[in-house]
């Protein structure tokens, strides 16, 4: 019985160390875990390049803060064009001339006119004086002393008449120099010599003021985002590598063809910026602004 009993242990010793062995092993793994279940949290942040901004870019002009077209207030011949394209012009300069003579003649025949009333009118006050002595002595109806008063009355106002004709023609005449109102300069001369122009027709055009304003068109889906003061980066091809900072001064509220007029400031300036340079706006927006 007994030598029974060892066989049996011996057979199953073996089974009951393995046993245990994997039972010690299950609460290593079991205190490992627990281990690892009670590490404290860790946080952490996602720093973001600032290369994640959109940038978006657009064609746009360079203009002068002041574009002016010049015309004359009357109608003539052109007779000179002293100025050309890129002249630097200072207030009171004569941008062109018209050609006088039928001015000269009409101011000619305003000032004889004038004289012609003012003789007529010292005839007819010294009539009128005349008559009025003669009324106080009772030596003439009170009806010629009216009509004399109402002689002279008339001549007094076609002395008036005369001289405004005569301030009229000379004002004409005046008209027929063409000056800068302003310092400018010329941008484009739309007229040549001998042509006939009429009032109101352009002459020149003149930028006035600095050269620091870029128009841009800008589409639909983008004229939400910006704003007055925003910041942008302009390029122009005739200055090669030299960005110029700007900002909105002026969105546009109505659409031309789907697109919104907008205007920037160059935050400097620049001795080769000409107006009507071809420009790269580049505006800048955040990943969740668009």
């Amino acid at each position: 019985m007994i030598m029974q009993t060892n066989r049996l242990s011996r057979m199953y010793m073996p089974i009951l160390i393995s046993s245990l062995l994997f039972l010690t092993a299950c609460n290593r793994a079991e205190h490992t875990m627990e281990q690892t279940e009670i590490l404290q949290p860790v946080k952490f942040m996602v720093v973001t390049s600032p290369d994640s901004k959109r940038t978006r870019t657009y064609s746009g002009s360079l203009q002068a803060g002041s574009e002016l077209n010049r015309s004359f207030k009357i109608n003539g011949t052109v007779q000179s064009i002293p100025v050309k394209v890129g002249d630097k012009l200072n207030k009171g300069d004569i941008i062109a001339t018209l050609d006088k003579t039928s001015y000269e003649l009409q101011v000619a025949k305003s000032r004889a006119s004038l004289a012609q009333s003012q003789a007529e009118k010292r005839n007819a006050d010294s009539k009128y004086n005349r008559t009025k002595e003669l009324y106080e002595n009772n030596n003439t109806s009170k009806d010629a002393l009216e009509s004399y008063r109402a002689n002279a009355e008339t001549a007094r106002a076609q002395v008036n008449s005369a001289n405004k004709n005569l301030e009229l023609a000379q004002l004409d005449l005046d008209y027929t120099e063409l000056k800068a109102t302003e310092d400018c300069a010329v941008a484009q001369v739309q007229v040549e010599v001998n042509e006939n122009v009429t009032s109101g027709a352009a002459i020149v055009t003149l930028n006035c003021g600095d050269i620091n304003e870029v128009a841009v068109s800008l589409p639909e889906n983008i004229i939400a985002s910006i704003q007055t003061g925003m910041v942008a980066t302009v390029l122009f091809d005739a200055i090669a590598d030299t960005p110029f900072s700007a900002h909105v001064t002026e969105v546009g509220v109505t659409s031309n063809n789907a697109t919104y007029p907008v205007t920037l400031m160059l935050n400097e300036l620049h001795e080769r910026l000409r107006s009507g340079l071809a420009a790269e706006v580049s505006f800048h927006f955040s990943s969740d602004t668009e």
